[in-house]
């Protein structure tokens, strides 16, 4: 999925923004995407 954000970077803000207003990490897993998000950012996603 953070591969497809990297594309829609815009879009990945409104999903982060969302999944932490939702605060419920267990449920939305927003640090793992922010984690993959980041590795994409640096051409390191796999």
């Amino acid at each position: 999925m953070a591969k497809e954000l990297k594309a829609f970077p815009q879009q990945y803000r409104v999903n982060i923004d969302a999944l932490k207003k939702y605060n419920d990490e267990y449920l939305t897993g927003a640090s793992l995407l922010e984690a993959a998000y980041k590795r994409c950012l640096d051409n390191k996603c796999k």
